[in-house]
């Protein structure tokens, strides 16, 4: 395998091997991040009858995901230290792609395959850090190698119709005509699943606002929140706004949703989104201390607290996340989430609601933290109903709400 980077290379026919090498050894040995690397890299593919830039990303993601077991596989270190390393991790993986197949899936289904025949402990064969594994065996018990099996799949790509520019039949119909084919969500109305996967986002209906990207897990959060067209509501850690626009939405844009947040860029990504979808009651702010909730004392008929969390319910579409997370983050995280339920709940007016969202699937960050705040607060909430949403039972994200009601 050439492991040359030279730049003039790069618009020049690489063969698949080549590509995966320099975009893991990018990850794995430059530090640059998994999105990076993708973006990067797709870019420079220039597509032949052998692979596609779907597969490549397809591909690319596997490799991350895979890390640990394909270094078991190679006999070589895991976290790799050197380009000798990533490529034996890369050519294992490639191994398991003869004979040529278009389907990183059937790939990924023959290694797994083999690793369990191997007999290899349970954390590499689910490729995960030791500690990561033993605290998921904690947190859940016998099902955790359930859901890590889920969380060990090729996510599917899922759009959200903005129905205030579209309907989800006329959107179907629409990505139909550029070749791109769909299918309905019963129970989620506004949800359309790609047969394939393709490059939504250079969509001319994306372009005009007719869709966002949002797994099915993520849309059940705002109908969660039962808003009504008029109310004010705040979605409390709005990040780029991705449940702040669906919520919008649901409001009819009719009333007032104030998206804030602790990092500026994240909510000037979401004006950018807000004005593409053509929502106008989106206020932003920056939350710059604990002044900034405390103004907002018994303001809200609606808040949204979707917390920060460990992500253990999206690893299917992060692989690179178990790398990043350690033990002491996740307890950090836990008491990042205490604090905002107990600070940033004073939002909500009495016969107001709230919803808890993660998108966890550790009872820690979930039901046990609802528990705990309800014990803290005095009575002064009461739980009404709550949500998990587990991979391994519906082929998507693992999701966490909880909604609770202010009584006094």
């Amino acid at each position: 395998m050439r492991k040359s980077n030279s730049r003039r290379e790069q618009k020049q026919f690489m063969p698949i091997d080549e590509i995966l090498f320099r975009a893991a050894k990018d990850f794995f040995i430059e530090g640059r991040s998994y999105d990076q690397c993708v973006s990067f890299w797709i870019k420079q593919i220039i597509p032949n009858k052998s692979y596609s830039k779907g597969f490549f990303a397809e591909a690319f993601m596997e490799v991350i995901r895979w890390g640990r077991l394909l270094a078991e596989l190679g006999e070589v270190r895991f976290y790799p230290k050197s380009s000798r390393d990533v490529a034996t991790m890369v050519n294992t993986w490639l191994h398991f792609a003869e004979p040529k197949t278009d389907s990183a899936t059937l790939v990924s289904e023959k290694l797994v395959a083999f690793a369990k025949l191997k007999e290899l402990p349970l954390p590499v064969v689910q490729s995960v850090p030791d500690w990561l594994y033993e605290r998921g065996v904690q947190e859940l018990g016998c099902d955790w190698d359930a859901e890590m099996a889920a969380l060990n799949t090729i996510p599917q790509i899922v759009l959200r119709a903005n129905s205030l520019k579209i309907t989800t039949p006329q959107l179907k119909s629409r990505l139909s005509e550029e070749g791109t084919q769909t299918r309905e969500v019963a129970g989620l109305p506004l949800a359309l699943v790609l047969d394939s996967r393709a490059n939504v986002f250079t969509s001319g209906g994306f372009q005009q606002g007719y869709f966002e990207v949002q797994d099915l897990s993520s849309q059940h959060v705002a109908p969660f929140l039962e808003v009504e067209p008029g109310m004010r509501v705040i979605d409390a850690c709005a990040g780029a706004g991705g449940k702040s626009l669906h919520i919008a939405t649901l409001m009819q844009s009719k009333g007032k949703l104030l998206s804030m947040d602790t990092v500026l860029w994240k909510l000037e990504q979401l004006k950018k989104r807000a004005a593409r979808a053509g929502i106008s009651i989106i206020e932003t702010r920056t939350i710059e201390s604990s002044k900034t909730v405390k103004r907002l004392a018994l303001t809200a008929d609606r808040l949204l607290l979707d917390v920060p969390c460990s992500g253990t319910g999206v690893f299917r579409r992060n692989p690179d996340a178990r790398w990043k997370l350690t033990s002491a983050q996740l307890d950090e995280l836990k008491g990042i989430q205490a604090d905002i339920l107990n600070r940033y709940t004073a939002m909500v007016k009495v016969g107001g609601k709230l919803v808890y969202s993660t998108c966890s699937i550790f009872p820690s960050e979930n039901e046990m933290q609802v528990e705990a705040f309800l014990q803290r607060c005095n009575g002064q909430f009461k739980l009404e109903a709550e949500k998990k949403i587990k991979p391994s039972e519906n082929g998507s994200d693992g999701f966490y709400m909880a909604r609770l009601v202010r009584v006094s």
